[in-house]
């Protein structure tokens, strides 16, 4: 590990089956334990999805469900036994959001509207179904940290604005209760910069995860260090395509250390495209670029 930089890896679909077999069970207890001696130090679950009653969804499959909140019981039993092994040697936390299209939006945008919607119905925390089953999440799954908010809107000037007392809320009961939180920025620096700003400053984040990095760094590092955020709390990612590309995670982190010197860590998207069976590597090639090479 380079320091005290992050080594991270976002991981879509390797723990989040539905009724796995005994069989999967075993897969995903042996992955686990793969991935907590393979150098990652940060693991980020993605995607946890929100539906309009609150209910919580990781990708595909319910997680918790709402009226009362409870554990859905489709994800795996040994799920909380897995997360424990990943958290004896990294941070975990469960990325809310993300990519890719859904009704001609961001799946994100339909995440944060759930829950827009539901803080209009139920104002405090204590009575609204999202909130309720965010605390029902982290007693089933302790070893889960806090949230990556991965809010992505195309449309400045009217999607992210709808949103902004929406993340409010959020970031300030994470703090209330002691989660850690993040911000994933996909675009649009200033919305996020006022954001930081709006929530009482970087204090109330402990690190940013900067999307895209090799490409929009130049964007978005000055404006949060003026939102207070340093260069080393910025924790630059990197699409991963494949399989044998450890030199090209390498060089693009090695070149990102050259123009930011001192930035916090790196990250992967996504630990499928490359498999757990090739994660050291992986780990130990973004720990050398960050390193200087």
């Amino acid at each position: 590990m380079a320091g005290n930089q992050k080594i991270g890896v976002y991981t879509l679909h390797t723990f989040d089956l539905a009724n796995p077999s005994p069989a999967e069970q075993a897969a995903m207890l042996k992955q686990a334990a793969a991935l907590s001696l393979s150098g990652f130090d940060l693991v980020m679950l993605a995607s946890m999805h929100v539906h309009d009653d609150g209910s919580i969804y990781f990708n595909d499959t319910p997680m918790i469900s709402s009226n009362p909140s409870a554990p859905s019981g489709q994800l795996s039993p040994n799920l909380p036994q897995c997360l424990g092994n990943i958290a004896s040697t990294s941070t975990v936390l469960a990325s809310f959001g993300g990519g890719g299209l859904f009704k001609g939006k961001a799946v994100s945008y339909w995440d944060f509207s759930a829950i827009k919607t539901l803080i209009a119905q139920y104002p405090d925390p204590a009575t609204n179904p999202f909130f309720q089953n965010l605390l029902c999440m982290f007693k089933t799954y302790p070893q889960i940290r806090g949230i990556d908010i991965d809010l992505e809107c195309y449309d400045p000037g009217t999607d992210y604005q709808l949103f902004t007392s929406t993340l409010l809320t959020i970031i300030n009961w994470l703090g209330s209760k002691k989660y850690i939180c993040t911000l994933c920025p996909f675009n649009y620096p200033g919305f996020w910069v006022g954001l930081i700003g709006k929530a009482g400053g970087a204090g109330q984040f402990a690190w940013i995860h900067l999307q895209n990095a090799s490409d929009t760094a130049s964007e978005f590092v000055q404006p949060l260090r003026g939102a207070g955020v340093g260069i080393d709390r910025i924790v630059g990612g990197l699409q991963v395509g494949g399989q044998g590309e450890q030199q090209y995670v390498t060089e693009s982190f090695k070149g990102l250390v050259q123009q930011y010197p001192g930035i916090g860590g790196g990250w992967l998207w996504n630990l499928d495209s490359f498999g757990v069976a090739n994660a050291a590597s992986y780990a130990s090639a973004l720990a050398k670029g960050l390193a200087g090479g």
